[in-house]
């Protein structure tokens, strides 16, 4: 079962546990009170409300684990795992796989292979993505397994804390080096700007020579 346990100290004595979970554990608001609703937030082994006033040694026990449900198929599609814990699911998405069912494309996604992994290895999660590659690049997408983790690598996300590094591959043999700092538009939610486009290899081609 995945669960934060905390022991209260001096900076959290004489707080109410709201506050505590909100600006000491970085909890949102929205996700203390559901897991109030359904009595998984705990003190000292019994439920509480949120206006309990918390004491010295004080044993906080927050359980993430819910029931929930996603509108999403599970499908026997192979999931390349790079890293996985009790909050994490990293994978290596392939090439030409959308990561997540749309109107156009509702079945065979990185979504329903996950899905269809957390079902086969019993776990009680839906799938919280973090970030997201387009259709055609490959890459590690992250995967959330509770709203908590979600929160936190989200908020990482915000902050820079996580960096990025794409390759790219182009044709023909460039000499010399150079930085590409455009601007990425769509003129309409299929295309990528073809006048972007032709900027790029304009500056490829000055690249060059």
């Amino acid at each position: 079962m995945n669960r934060l346990i905390f022991t209260v100290e001096d900076n959290g004595v004489g707080v109410k546990i709201s506050n505590y979970l909100k600006y000491e554990k970085n909890m949102s608001t929205r996700l203390v009170r559901k897991l109030s609703r359904r009595g998984n937030i705990l003190v000292n082994n019994k439920p509480i409300k949120m206006d309990y006033v918390l004491k010295s040694n004080d044993k906080i026990e927050v359980i993430l684990d819910t029931e929930e449900s996603q509108d999403i198929l599970p499908e026997d599609i192979p999931v390349d795992i790079v890293f996985e814990d009790t909050d994490l699911l990293i994978v290596n998405k392939p090439p030409f796989m959308v990561v997540h069912p749309t109107k156009g494309h509702p079945t065979g996604t990185l979504s329903n292979a996950v899905m269809n992994y957390f079902k086969t290895t019993n776990q009680n999660s839906i799938v919280r993505l973090v970030n997201r590659l387009d259709r055609d690049t490959s890459g590690l997408v992250i995967i959330a397994k509770s709203q908590f983790a979600h929160q936190q690598m989200a908020t990482k996300m915000e902050k820079d804390e996580i960096e990025k590094y794409y390759i790219a591959v182009v044709e023909g043999c460039i000499e010399g080096k150079g930085t590409i700092d455009l601007p990425i538009d769509r003129p309409s939610l299929d295309s990528i700007k073809e006048k972007l486009w032709n900027q790029v290899k304009e500056q490829l081609h000055i690249m060059k020579y």
